[in-house]
């Protein structure tokens, strides 16, 4: 948030500049500024775990939750679109719609899933759940469903490290749903200009943020790549 401020600050100074806007160059000067960053840590949810909370018997509150969180994690969209899905945006085998935030247009295929759901709500989506309301019951919801491993979390806070240890119920957000699409995507082999066509990203540098595999993972990866081609014969 600090850097967003600082990056902003240097814009207008160099904005300034070069409308030759007189300023005190010897007290402000941009180069000074540093906009260091701190990676955000964040998880996403495995197919494994995608499949336990979709298996466990919920309340009326928590089903409804559950299933837009679902098809959050099965489409790659941000709450302000998976919460707003239309019947006009449904077309056959796909989903087709303009995303809010930037206005591209995204056509994502309805994975068996989602369309398990909209069969559940006769051809709809869910009723819509407020962010704050969401954000809670997917905790629960997850919490339910035995996602209660333990993470370390840490940020800096007043130039300090700060270690923070959680259940992984407790780290789920609404957004988690679009970290988990793009993550188990890629994990999948699908390749990366694909899966940024369906999320509607543009650039690769954004879109790998939300890839949160670990370096385990991405030796399995690897590993099951080679088994592929076991047969192969070494160069």
């Amino acid at each position: 948030n600090v850097a967003k401020h600082i990056d902003n600050l240097r814009q207008f100074l160099r904005a300034a500049n070069g409308e030759k806007i007189v300023f005190d160059t010897d007290t402000i000067d941009s180069r000074k500024f540093k906009n260091a960053r701190e990676a955000a840590y964040n998880v996403y949810l495995n197919e494994t775990e995608l499949k336990a909370i979709a298996a466990i018997p919920l309340n009326n509150r928590l089903d409804k939750a559950r299933d837009l969180f679902l098809i959050g994690c099965y489409t790659g969209l941000r709450i302000s679109d998976y919460n707003n899905i239309k019947p006009h945006n449904i077309k056959g085998e796909f989903i087709d719609l303009y995303q809010s935030k930037t206005g591209g247009r995204v056509v994502i295929p309805i994975h068996p899933t989602v369309k398990r759901i909209l069969s559940k709500y006769n051809g709809i989506t869910p009723p819509k759940i407020s962010d704050q309301r969401l954000n809670e019951y997917i905790k629960e919801v997850c919490r339910v469903a035995g996602i209660i491993e333990h993470t370390e979390k840490q940020q800096t806070k007043g130039g300090t490290k700060v270690k923070t240890v959680l259940e992984k119920w407790q780290m789920i957000t609404s957004h988690t749903a679009r970290r988990s699409f793009a993550t188990n995507s890629t994990k999948a082999g699908i390749p990366i200009q694909t899966i940024m066509k369906i999320t509607g990203h543009t650039k690769e540098t954004t879109f790998l943020k939300y890839v949160k595999l670990s370096s385990s993972e991405h030796a399995e990866i690897m590993q099951k790549h080679w088994g592929i081609n076991e047969n192969s014969k070494p160069v």
